[in-house]
């Protein structure tokens, strides 16, 4: 919705007569008028003495004729332009910013028994709908209202006109304008068809009646006759020519009657049209907003000093009356505000801020989120994570409860069954402490996991004292394929407790080993699978030191799509028998190239000085070094605790031996480091230990020796939980697969309100190929319970086929469900991902108002700071009785609890705060000198602020554009003078031959 830049305010029409314009000395236009004169006494003494035998009056009839003509001339070389001069009133502008981030959204008290009052943007909604402010505000200014956030620009949500300044008005101005023109040249149309008529009537009764009784010389009388027409003529045409070049814009055949009156037309052969630019910025004033709509309180960030400086940029040189703020003050993103204060200044522009909420921080304790993992096994161990934040309850003990539910085919939740409960001890303001529940499945299926912390008589905000988890308990066992080029002793435990391990189903191909040999395995392969159906089976692949070059350029292939596509898991061990043979090759050759395309490093080349950097064999061990993005792999913890897990892998003594390579690839994790200084690469660089990367939607594990199995030594179940884990992890895309013909995609599984998901989906066809269609369908389950339909668009350009993406904003918060229905199942089979959105934490960090702030902006642009919005939109006229400041700078809040001990902090704001105000009423001790109804005048603190309606004074700008050149106006002079300059001299050459003078 534009703002109107300009008010039509009238027009001017003058006369400019360019030939003289340069005449600027009193000298210049003696000389002027002296040639004037002379030239026009020449003429009249050569034509008296040319008529000296003609009679008196022919005489000056012939004199006035060829004069008339003359007289064209000299208007022809006087150039006379028609100029229309617009007046433009640039309306008085309020520009009003409405913050709508979340801590707008929040609601202030300290009395828990008014948890139910407005929240801070529902107060601003209530006072825009009542639209009393705005009515009166609108008699002085333009209004514009803006809402801000976390965007760059605050955006437009409405601009109100200055009462009467809408389009209608000047549509009716610009029809009585023309319409008055009309009437004009009908007017001397008249006159000039009166004086033609009185002429005819005279020449009639003259000749046909009173002829016969005049006595005396005929011709004396037919000479005064004469020259009584000849002054008729001439009179006629100059009321006809007036006429027509004052309103030039009117055609004849309008001002007759015979057309109708085209405005747009008459307008459109002008070079300009003011008003209808003008039109086309007004908005329909009868269109209403939806304020409710229009300020949802959703930014992620307030984004404060950004807002101002953009909006006084756009606004230099306008007529701005002044800005008024309506926030809580949290600036927390973007320039600071000072930018903007200093442009205020340049413009003369003061900012009125209205702060909204408490100065004091609410009493709350909430749950910020709730961690667990998306799918689990029946009886396998998982962990539910609580994240809880308190505000004011410091030192207080609280119950953490944890319930559970089924959920149904349809949504439908079962009966609430209680898990566990948690006593928590709230530590200081602000800290995010974090407890966790190990939970136990035992049915299969979806289940809600609610989590409820103990409802305190304190808190003021019950609403955040509870949320929700869904885990889906699926019964299936993960397929793993050993592949080892040897028997390592790696290869060998892994061997033996994957094969115990109830939840897993393993298959063994050892390479060397010879066809029949006995493996503890629940089947032994004697070569590497070579179809789709034999390959796809497996959820992850775990290979030591393999001689991929076993394998044909087919089955790598087939390798590379079941990563890429079928999310397969692949973990690596390198070694020092097969590793070098293949790694080493030069990337020409085909499967050499394949693979090391696979891995997440980059491997040295054969003949490379750097290749004997590796090394197995060592006199001692040296511990791993842990990256920070390792230490926060949760997959490579081997204890629920970060920091018990941190420990045990400094005990660990560390490892022998690695395999070297060159660098990570682009995209991949390096997770830790082999730590022994000599093998140092420079620049504090070592040798690469761990590594990890995402391929297509699978995922590949590099591990440099196989000497994982060392951690036994501090405790046998630690090697356990390390492959344990490491397999889900890299088989979690193969597990949260709902069908073999597709895997759906999130870029993030967890993400803030107002961020967007990208949703990816891989699909096949019945025969594993890519699915060829445009576009597939997908549902969104919302937190709310609604669906809507997005559709995930083919992507073009991919580097494989099959894939399809959409970008879905999450707008609520909770967690949302994707569904894919695979095209032509049987089965009606389809793909999910569940996404968890929340609130981003810097929104109610510190939701306080920001008194300190708001004073800032108002007080170094002369300004006022108010703090309820009831005294910034007051209709009353201020007085000299100073206003009920209680609340206001933070002063006698009246929403902090009743009985709260006054700290030193709150005492030396009170007393900021009461200087700040006698400052502000020194400063502008009168709002309007010469009206004492608006004079704020400095008394015993509190001070006196007058609302906004008599704050904001009109600064209305006007001003003139340059005239218009009216070209149509000057094509009817040019025809007017050669009309009158030609018939004057017809007739007088007419004249002159039949009295033979020519």
């Amino acid at each position: 919705m534009p703002a109107p830049l300009l008010a039509s305010g009238g027009s001017r029409t003058y006369y400019e007569l360019n030939p003289l314009l340069p005449l600027a000395l009193w000298w210049q236009w003696l000389l002027f008028v002296s040639v004037l004169g002379g030239l026009g006494f020449y003429v009249y003494h050569w034509y008296k003495k040319d008529s000296v035998e003609l009679p008196r009056y022919l005489s000056i009839g012939l004199i006035l004729l060829r004069a008339t003509a003359l007289l064209g001339l000299l208007v022809f070389f006087l150039n006379i332009e028609k100029k229309t001069e617009h007046k433009l009133v640039r309306n008085s502008k309020v520009l009003m910013l409405v913050d709508t981030s979340q801590s707008m959204g929040l609601t202030d008290t300290h009395d828990p028994d008014l948890r139910d009052q407005p929240s801070r943007i529902q107060q601003v909604i209530e006072s825009f709908e009542k639209e009393e402010f705005f009515n009166e505000l609108q008699n002085k200014h333009d209004v514009g209202i803006y809402r801000f956030d976390q965007e760059d620009q605050p955006r437009l949500l409405e601009y109100r006109l200055k009462t009467g300044s809408s389009s209608q008005d000047i549509d009716t101005q610009r029809r009585n304008y023309y319409y008055a023109r009309k009437t004009e040249l009908q007017t001397f149309l008249g006159v000039a068809f009166f004086l033609t008529v009185a002429m005819a009537g005279a020449f009639g009764y003259f000749y046909f009646s009173e002829r016969k009784r005049l006595v005396g010389d005929l011709e004396e009388q037919n000479a005064w006759g004469f020259l009584a027409g000849i002054l008729l003529l001439i009179l006629i045409g100059i009321v006809l020519g007036v006429g027509f070049l004052r309103n030039s814009d009117i055609s004849l055949e309008v001002a007759l009657g015979a057309a109708e009156l085209d405005i747009e037309a008459i307008e459109a052969s002008k070079e300009i049209d003011l008003n209808e630019n003008e039109r086309d910025q007004i908005d329909d004033p009868t269109e209403s907003i939806l304020w409710e709509e229009e300020l949802l309180a959703d930014g992620r960030e307030t984004r404060l000093g950004e807002a101002l400086h953009f909006l006084l940029n756009k606004e230099r040189g306008e007529p701005v009356a002044g800005v008024v703020v309506i926030s809580d003050g949290r600036l927390n993103a973007g320039v600071p505000q000072r930018n903007a204060i200093q442009i205020a200044q340049e413009m003369n522009v003061p900012i009125h801020t209205i702060g909204m909420g408490s100065a004091l921080q609410p009493i709350n304790l909430k749950i910020l989120d709730v961690e667990a993992p998306q799918r689990v096994f029946p009886d396998d161990k998982f962990l539910v994570t609580a994240y809880l934040q308190a505000h004011g309850l410091s030192g207080k003990s609280v119950k953490l409860s944890l319930a559970s539910q089924t959920i149904g085919e349809k949504g439908e939740l079962g009966s609430l069954v209680a898990e566990q409960t948690k006593t928590v001890v709230l530590d200081q303001d602000s800290q995010i402490l974090q407890t966790r529940f190990e939970v136990t499945p035992k049915q299969t299926g979806k289940r809600q996991y609610q989590l409820v912390v103990q409802k305190l008589k304190e808190d003021t905000n019950f609403d955040d004292n509870t949320k929700e988890v869904i885990v889906s308990v699926v019964d299936r066992k993960t397929k793993v394929l050993l592949l080892a080029g040897g028997p390592m002793r790696e290869f060998r435990f892994l061997r033996n407790q994957l094969f115990r391990d109830p939840a897993v189903v393993s298959d063994v191909l050892l390479q060397s080993a010879t066809i029949g040999a006995s493996q503890e395995a629940n089947k032994v392969l004697e070569t590497f699978p070579a179809t789709e159906d034999e390959l796809f089976q497996y959820d992850c692949i775990v290979a030591f030191d393999p001689d991929w070059l076993a394998l044909s350029e087919a089955q790598i292939r087939l390798l590379d799509r079941w990563i890429a596509e079928k999310a397969g898991g692949l973990i690596t061990i390198a070694g020092p028998v097969n590793t070098p043979l293949w790694s080493g090759m030069s990337t020409g050759k085909p499967k050499s190239r394949m693979l090391q395309v696979l891995y997440p490093v980059v491997f040295y080349r054969s003949g490379s000085a750097m290749l004997n950097l590796g090394r197995f064999k060592a006199e001692s061990a040296w511990p791993l070094q842990f990256t920070r993005i390792g230490e926060n792999a949760e997959y490579l913890w081997l204890h629920e605790e970060s920091t018990r897990a941190k420990e045990i892998w400094e005990q660990f003594e560390g490892v022998f031996g690695y395999y070297a390579v060159k660098e990570p690839k682009p995209g991949a994790q390096v997770l830790a480091y082999f730590s022994d200084p000599e093998t140092s690469m420079g620049r504090g660089k070592f040798p690469i230990y761990l590594a990890s990367h995402y391929y297509g939607s699978g995922r590949v594990f590099f591990q440099a020796s196989g000497e994982m199995w060392r951690i036994r030594t501090l405790d046998d179940s630690y090697f356990e939980k390390y492959y344990t884990k490491l397999i889900r992890w890299a088989s979690e895309g193969r597990l949260l697969r709902d069908s073999t013909r597709g895997l759906l995609l999130v870029d993030k599984e967890r993400c803030f309100l107002g961020e967007s998901i990208l949703l990816r989906a891989q699909l096949t066809n019945a025969q594993h190929s890519p699915w060829e269609g445009e576009e597939v369908s997908a549902i969104v389950l919302e937190p709310n319970g609604e669906r809507r339909e997005v559709t995930l668009k083919k992507e073009k350009g991919a580097a494989r086929e099959g894939f399809y993406s959409a970008s879905v904003p999450m707008l609520q918060e909770g967690d949302y469900e994707f569904q894919v229905l695979i095209p032509e199942s049987p089965e009606n089979e389809f793909l999910s991902r569940a996404v968890r959105v929340r609130l981003p934490e810097i929104e109610v960090e510190q939701p306080q108002r920001n008194d300190v702030l708001l004073r800032e902006l108002a007080d170094k642009t002369k300004g006022f700071n108010y703090q309820t919005l009831k005294q910034a939109f007051s209709l009353e006229a201020p007085t000299d009785t100073p206003l009920d400041m209680s609340g206001q700078n933070g002063v006698n809040d009246s929403s902090a609890p009743k009985g709260r001990p006054e700290t030193a902090d709150s005492q030396n704001s009170t007393m900021e705060v009461t200087q700040t105000n006698h400052k502000v009423s020194s400063a502008r001790e009168k709002l309007d000198e010469g009206d004492a109804n608006r004079t704020a005048r400095q008394v015993d603190d509190p001070v006196v602020l007058p609302p906004l309606l008599f704050a904001l004074k009109p600064q209305d700008h006007e001003t003139y554009l340059p005239g218009i050149w009216d070209k149509l106006f000057d094509r009817k002079l040019m025809l007017t003078l050669l009309t009158v300059i030609c018939m004057a001299l017809c007739l007088e050459w007419t004249l002159r031959r039949l009295n033979k003078l020519a």
